[in-house]
This record gives C-alpha cells, structure tokens and sequence, in this order.
C-alpha cells in the first residue's frame, strides 16, 4: 500500500485543558493509525483567536500534524474526525502538491519554451 505525506490543521475547542488537549491529539494519532497510517510529528501551535466567530466560537486551540497516509483513507479520517467532539475543525493537505513560487514557475516556463 502506496502512503502519502499529508500536512493537517486542527483546532480544539478552547474548553479543554492541557491534559484533555494531549488526550485528544493522542486520540487523533490512533485514528491515522487505525487507518493504516503513520503520524511523523504534531505539535501544539498555541490559542489563536478566529477572524470571524464560527458556530458561536471566538477562538480555539491549533495544532498541527505531518502523517503518511494512504490517499484512499483520507476522507475516512475526515469522517472520523467529524465525529469527535474534542475535535471542532480540521484541514488536510497534500504535502506534495504545495505550490511553487510564481518566480520559479515562470522561469520553468520560459527555459521550456527556448
């Protein structure tokens, strides 16, 4: 089975305390693991306020997460995810496919073209 590297954001409700937060991110871990996947790092971003309320909500706490996974179990993870109540949002990403800077792309360009 073919893993991929995934970039993930998640925020937290504010409630939970340190030891509840931990709890909760270690619960997250088992989910990529139960899914045949692998958490490489997580870390703890801190509170962060939102720019605009969401569902009544000012803020929340952020972490983020680099895992290998297989692409056909991501939206599984997304499902399970939304099913935590610990866990208010969260953002998965391809690691692969960030963007390039529009310089390098227009020079890559231009050589391809001469």
């Amino acid at each position: 089975m073919r893993l991929k590297k995934y970039d993930a954001i998640l925020i937290f409700p504010n409630s939970l305390k340190d030891e509840a937060l931990t709890k909760a991110l270690d619960r997250v871990k088992e989910e990529v693991t139960r899914l045949s996947g692998e958490v490489l790092s997580s870390k703890v971003v801190g509170r962060r306020q939102f720019a605009r309320p969401m569902k009544k909500r000012e803020s929340g706490q952020y972490a983020k997460m680099c895992m290998n996974l297989p692409p056909d179990n991501v939206s599984g993870l997304m499902a399970r995810l939304k099913l935590n109540n610990d866990v208010f949002r969260v953002q998965i990403v391809c690691a692969s496919a960030k963007e390039q800077p529009v310089e390098e792309m227009e020079v890559k360009e231009a050589d391809g073209k001469s």
